[in-house]
Parts: structure tokens; sequence; C-alpha cells
């Protein structure tokens, strides 16, 4: 394949995931939106979680570029951290809610494993 036609190819490709990632709302944004709804939670409720996602965020940010990490140590911590991120998270919802929102994020979790297929 000629330079041209691969770079091409790329360019073609990165637009369709472009264009993919716009139409889902841009990744996570949408998700605390997408769960009032499907939670039925309280506008109290939809402020502390979005602080939890807030607190949290950086941290696996700064895990995702950390190059001195092994990839495993990097799971390990980022284990940790989603423990600590659900114990908050199942502190803001009643039992109905957390049994939808563990649902709800099986699900998202399944959807990734199949656009990584």
């Amino acid at each position: 394949m000629t330079p041209w036609k691969t770079l091409g190819l790329a360019l073609v490709l990165s637009l369709c995931s472009l264009t993919t990632f716009a139409q889902r709302g841009g990744g996570n944004r949408n998700l605390v939106t997408e769960l009032k709804a499907e939670l039925n939670l309280s506008d109290e409720q939809v402020t502390q979680l979005k602080e939890v996602h807030q607190k949290f965020q950086p941290q696996f940010q700064a895990l995702r570029q950390d190059a001195s990490m092994s990839r495993q140590a990097k799971m390990e911590k980022m284990k940790v951290l989603r423990d600590q991120e659900e114990a908050q998270i199942k502190a803001l919802l009643t039992d109905e809610q957390y049994a939808t929102y563990t649902e709800k994020m099986a699900e998202r979790r399944a959807e990734r494993r199949e656009r990584r297929q």
C-alpha cells in the first residue's frame, strides 16, 4: 500500500471514530444525565454523583498517564480507585437505584468490550 493510501485510510478511520464519539455525547459526559433519567435521581443525588466523579477522574487520568508503572500495577491501583468510587456512589443511591446502576454499568462494559473486538 502506498504511503498516500495509508494516510488516506488513517484519516478516514479517524473521522469515522470522531463522528461516532460525537454522536455518543463525547464519551462519559452524558452518563450522569442518562443515569438521572434511568435511576430517577433527585437533583441532590445528581450533584453528589457529579462531585464523586470529579473527585476520582483526575486520579484515574493520572494513573493512565503514569509511564513509570507497569500495566499490572496500574490495573491494581485502578481497581482500588474503582472500588472506592463505587462505595461512595452506593452510599448516595437507594438499594433499588444501586441495583439498576450496577445493571447499566455492566451493560456499558459489555458494549465497550464489543466495540474493542
